[in-house]
């Protein structure tokens, strides 16, 4: 299907892909929030974090123009890009090869606690440049992030009849933040909708970041308890099952996860 060209995926969508990927390195947390993993737990981690390194490795090779549809040539791009972080590389072949052929007796010693946060810490700056690639904010951190990208998204919705249909009725449906920015920022992200609000606290959620504002802001917007690292994740979650795939609730109720409820 010719149509279906590299240049016509739209950045956002990328994200979203990352996004799709990465909520299943949230629920790993939730499962290592205990000390002792149940046996059936580590191999849904193994297979979460597999599915995962290869969402983040299509991103970045999208970042760098260097996306391909098959695996194999995803494969040897990621290979010969000679500034990728070496355990980027690694990794992403390691679950390339984990795709087609999965073996989970290789991880049956894994440290999973210590693993988490090994890749917490490798997929952080891969994010972050992800999105000052895609906002175009070459210096952009953390502490910036949340109100650059509303900004962002919030203009590019007067861009069409279409657009501003859906800031109008997403302005009226969704809930935004009141811990962020100016009026013109807090008004952005109820007007982005859900599915752009979740990519984008996505990262005060898993990456832990510390900045407070940014914390502070996804706690309201998921009406968390609390913006401690578990309040946080548990709120993701709830809100990942009302917008995301359909078939979270049945993963999560397999799985015996008791999600939080939301803050009065």
């Amino acid at each position: 299907m010719d149509r279906f060209t590299e240049d016509r995926i739209e950045p956002l969508d990328v994200l979203r892909l990352m996004i799709n990927r990465g909520t299943l390195l949230v629920i790993n947390d939730v499962f290592l929030e205990k000390e002792d993993v149940l046996a059936s737990h580590r191999k849904l981690i193994v297979k979460h974090v597999m599915k995962a390194l290869i969402g983040f490795g299509d991103a970045y090779l999208f970042s760098r123009g260097q996306y391909d549809w098959s695996y194999l040539e995803k494969q040897n791009r990621m290979q010969a890009l000679a500034d990728a972080p070496e355990d980027l590389k690694r990794l992403y072949e390691e679950a390339l090869e984990f795709r087609f052929s999965p073996d989970y007796d290789n991880y049956a010693d894994k440290n999973l606690h210590e693993w988490a946060e090994e890749l917490r810490a490798l997929l952080a700056p891969l994010f972050l440049q992800f999105e000052r690639d895609r906002l175009q904010k070459p210096t952009m951190d953390w502490p910036t992030y949340l109100q650059s990208a509303l900004s962002r998204e919030f203009k590019n919705g007067f861009t069409s009849p279409r657009g501003l249909a859906k800031l109008a009725v997403y302005g009226i449906r969704t809930r935004g933040t009141n811990d962020v920015g100016g009026l013109g920022t807090r008004l952005a992200s109820r007007c982005v909708g859900d599915r752009v609000m979740m990519p984008l606290v996505y990262p005060a959620v898993y990456f832990n970041i510390e900045d407070p504002g940014f914390r502070k802001a996804a706690q309201a917007y998921l009406q968390a308890p609390g913006d401690d690292r578990h309040a946080l994740r548990h709120g993701f979650l709830r809100k990942w099952g009302e917008i995301g795939d359909s078939n979270f609730q049945s993963v999560i109720d397999a799985n015996g996860i008791q999600l939080d409820g939301p803050a009065n």
